[in-house]
C-alpha cells in the first residue's frame, strides 16, 4: 500500500467512527470498503487522533 492511497471522505468518517467507538458490532462498517481504502483511512484516523492528543 502507498500513502497515495485514495480515501473517499465517508470512508474515512467510518475509520473514524470505529476508532472512536472500539466498538466490534460498528467494526462492520469496514465490509462497505476495498480493504487497501480502509487500510489507509484507519491509518489517517489513528494519526489523525495521536496528533489530536499530542496536541493537547
Amino acid at each position: 500500500m502507498t500513502d497515495d492511497t485514495y480515501i473517499p471522505t465517508a470512508c474515512l468518517a467510518d475509520a473514524r467512527k470505529v476508532l472512536a467507538a472500539q466498538d466490534p458490532e460498528i467494526s462492520r462498517l469496514a465490509s462497505k470498503w476495498p480493504a487497501a481504502q480502509w487500510r489507509a483511512a484507519v491509518k489517517q484516523a489513528q494519526q489523525e487522533a495521536e496528533n489530536v492528543h499530542h496536541s493537547l
